[in-house]
C-alpha cells in the first residue's frame, strides 16, 4: 500500500468516527450521526489507528523520498496522535464549557448547507439521535465519576449554566438550521415543523438528563479547583506528555515547552516597552498592560463595528498579498458574529464551493474586542492567514484531501500565528497601536506554553495560572479565565501555536541563509502552504531539501 492508500484510508477512518471534525469541514456523508461514547466503538477506532500507524511504520522503513516520504510521515503522526486524543475526549474535554459538545453542537450544528431532501431527513436523524448519544454519554459520565476522573467543580458548574441558558433557546439556535435548499416552500415549511418537533421530543429531553447527571453525578465527585491539571490524575503525567506531542508533533518536554514560554514572555514583554511605551509615555511593563487592558477608549461597544473592522482589514489584507505569495485561493471569505463558542474561528470552504470560507468573532459582549487586537485576529484567521492556508489547500490538486485540515495542529495554528508577524512586514497593521495588538497575541499565545505546562505538568492550580496569565498579558481577568478553563479541559493544544510558529521561523531564517539574495519570500511561502499539514519535522526538512536544491 503506498502513502496516498494511507492517507486516504486515514481520512476515511477520521471522517466517519470524528462527526465534529467532518462537519466543521463541510463533509455530510454522516450527518445524523454524533461523536463516539460507547467504549467498545473508542477501541475499535484506536485499533484503526493504530494498524494504519503501523502500516506506515512498515512503508517509511522501505526509505521513500520526496512526497511519498512526507505524506507516509503524515499518516503516521495523524494515526497515533488521533489515538492519543481519544484519551480525553468524553470524561473531561466534553465538559469544557467553551469547546465542549454542547457548545460546540450549539455552535455547529445549525450551519449546515443541506443540499437535498435526503441530506435533509438525516439532519433530523441525527437531532433524534441526539437522545440515546446523551444515554450513553451520561453512562459513561457515571462511570467516570465513581472512578474519579473528573473535571475541577468551576468546569462542571459552568456547563450546567451552559445548558441552563440554552435549554429555553434550542428553538432559536438549532432552529436556525436552514431547510435543505432543493425543497419547495411547502416542502421546506414541513421540514422546519419537523425539525422543531424533534427539539421538543429529542433534544431538550436529552440535555435536562444531561444536565441531571452532571448535578447529580459529576458535581459531588469534582476536583477542587486547586488540582485542575492531568499531573493529579493516575498516570495523568504521562498522558500530557503524549497530549503535548500529538499536538506540537515534537518530543520537547513539559519542562522545555515551559522554558520557551518564559524566554518568549521576557522577550515580549521588552518589545512593549519599545512600541507600546511611547504610545502612552509609559515605561513599565504592568503599567502598559494596565492601559491596555482597562483604557475604556480601547473597547468595542458595537457588534456590527467589530465585523465592518474585520471586513476592512481582510480587503486590505487581499490587496497586498500577490506581493507575498504566488498562490491565493479562489474562494471568497467573510467576517461574522456568533453568540457563543470560541473567541474566534475559521471554518472552511463547504467541498461544493457553495459557501467560502468564513471567520467568526463572538460578539456576545463586544467590550470583550479591545480595539487594537482586531487586526491581529482577523490575519490571523483570514489572509493571510487560516483561510489563505486552509481554503488553499483545498483547491490544490497535488496536496491529499488528508492533509487539508487540522491534521497537525502546529502546523495549521502555527501558520495563524506566523501570519500576524508576516502581516507586519506586509505593513498591514493602521497604527502603532493595531501592532500592539500583534505583540497582545503573541502573549497569549506565549502565555499558553508556561500556563499549560504549568497545569498539566507542573501542578499548578487555576487561581496560579490565571494570576501569571494576568501579570504577563494585557488580557483582561474575565477574558484570561475563560483561557484556562479552555487550556484545563483540552491539555497541550494550546502549546501548537508557539511551537510552530518558531518552527516556520526557524525553518525560514535556515532557508534564509542557504539561499541569500536568491531567497524570494513567495516561493518559501508556496512550499509551507502546498505541503499542506504536515509535523514540524518534515516541514523543517522540506524547507531545507527545497533551499539546498
Amino acid at each position: 500500500m503506498n502513502a496516498a492508500d494511507l492517507a486516504t484510508r486515514l481520512d476515511e477512518t477520521i471522517t466517519a468516527h470524528d462527526h465534529a471534525s467532518a462537519l466543521r469541514k463541510g463533509d455530510l456523508s454522516h450527518p445524523e450521526r454524533w461523536p463516539l461514547r460507547r467504549r467498545d466503538e473508542i477501541d475499535a477506532y484506536r485499533s484503526e489507528l493504530d494498524a494504519i500507524g503501523a502500516a506506515a511504520d512498515d512503508l517509511l522503513a522501505t526509505d521513500p523520498t520526496g512526497t511519498e516520504r512526507t505524506l507516509a510521515e503524515a499518516v503516521r503522526y495523524g494515526a497515533r496522535a488521533t489515538a492519543v486524543r481519544l484519551d480525553l475526549s468524553v470524561e473531561l474535554m466534553s465538559i469544557t464549557p467553551s469547546i465542549g459538545t454542547v457548545s460546540s453542537m450549539l455552535t455547529f450544528l445549525p450551519r449546515h448547507a443541506l443540499a437535498d431532501a435526503d441530506q435533509g431527513d438525516r439532519f433530523l436523524t441525527r437531532v433524534a439521535a441526539f437522545e440515546p448519544f446523551v444515554d450513553e454519554w451520561c453512562d459513561r459520565l457515571v462511570e467516570a465519576a465513581a472512578d474519579g476522573v473528573v473535571p475541577i467543580r468551576h468546569l462542571v458548574e459552568q456547563h450546567i449554566a451552559l445548558i441552563d441558558r440554552n435549554l429555553p433557546k434550542l428553538h432559536e439556535v438549532i432552529g436556525a438550521q436552514p431547510a435543505p435548499t432543493d425543497l419547495d416552500d411547502a416542502a421546506a415549511d414541513a421540514w422546519r415543523a419537523e425539525l422543531a418537533q424533534r427539539i421538543d421530543t429529542h433534544m431538550a429531553p436529552a440535555l435536562e438528563r444531561l444536565r441531571a447527571t452532571l448535578a447529580e453525578h459529576t458535581l459531588p465527585a469534582a476536583r477542587p479547583d486547586d488540582r485542575p491539571g492531568l499531573v493529579h490524575l493516575d498516570g495523568g503525567a504521562d498522558t500530557y506528555r503524549r497530549l503535548l506531542w500529538s499536538h506540537t508533533s515534537t518530543d520537547l518536554t513539559p519542562e522545555q515547552v515551559h522554558q520557551i514560554g518564559l524566554d518568549q514572555i521576557d522577550r515580549l514583554e521588552r518589545e512593549y516597552v519599545d512600541v507600546a511605551g511611547p504610545l502612552f509615555g509609559l515605561t513599565d511593563v504592568a503599567d502598559i498592560y494596565a492601559r491596555l487592558r482597562d483604557d475604556p477608549e480601547l473597547r468595542y461597544a458595537d457588534a456590527d463595528q467589530i465585523v465592518a473592522d474585520a471586513t476592512a482589514a481582510l480587503d486590505k489584507a487581499l490587496a497586498a498579498a500577490p506581493s507575498w505569495f504566488h498562490r491565493l485561493p479562489e474562494a471568497g471569505c467573510t467576517a461574522n458574529p456568533i453568540e457563543q463558542g470560541a473567541l474566534a474561528f475559521y471554518a472552511p470552504p463547504s467541498p461544493d464551493g457553495q459557501r467560502g470560507g468564513q471567520f467568526f468573532f463572538q460578539t456576545g459582549d463586544p467590550s470583550m474586542w479591545s480595539t487594537y487586537q482586531l487586526e491581529a485576529v482577523t490575519y490571523h484567521e483570514s489572509i493571510p492567514g487560516h483561510h489563505l492556508q486552509l481554503a488553499l489547500t483545498r483547491e490544490l490538486d497535488e496536496v491529499h484531501p488528508l492533509l487539508e485540515e487540522y491534521l497537525v495542529p502546529a502546523y495549521c495554528e502555527g501558520w495563524g500565528l506566523y501570519t500576524e508577524r508576516l502581516a507586519d512586514e506586509m505593513g498591514l497593521y493602521s497604527s502603532e497601536l493595531d501592532r500592539v495588538g500583534m505583540l497582545a497575541a503573541d502573549s497569549m499565545r506565549a502565555c499558553r506554553l508556561v500556563v499549560d505546562t504549568g497545569l498539566h505538568a507542573l501542578g499548578w492550580s487555576r487561581d496560579q495560572a490565571i494570576a501569571y496569565m494576568v501579570d504577563h498579558s494585557p488580557m483582561s481577568a474575565t477574558l484570561v479565565a475563560g483561557e484556562i478553563d479552555r487550556y484545563i479541559g483540552m491539555p497541550g493544544q494550546a502549546c501548537s501555536y508557539m511551537i510552530g510558529r518558531l518552527a516556520i521561523d526557524d525553518a525560514r531564517a535556515a532557508a534564509e541563509r542557504t539561499l541569500g539574495e536568491r531567497f524570494d519570500i513567495r516561493d518559501f511561502h508556496d512550499v509551507v502552504l502546498t505541503t499542506g499539514a504536515i509535523p514540524l519535522d518534515s516541514l523543517t526538512r522540506v524547507v531545507a531539501e527545497w533551499a539546498a536544491a
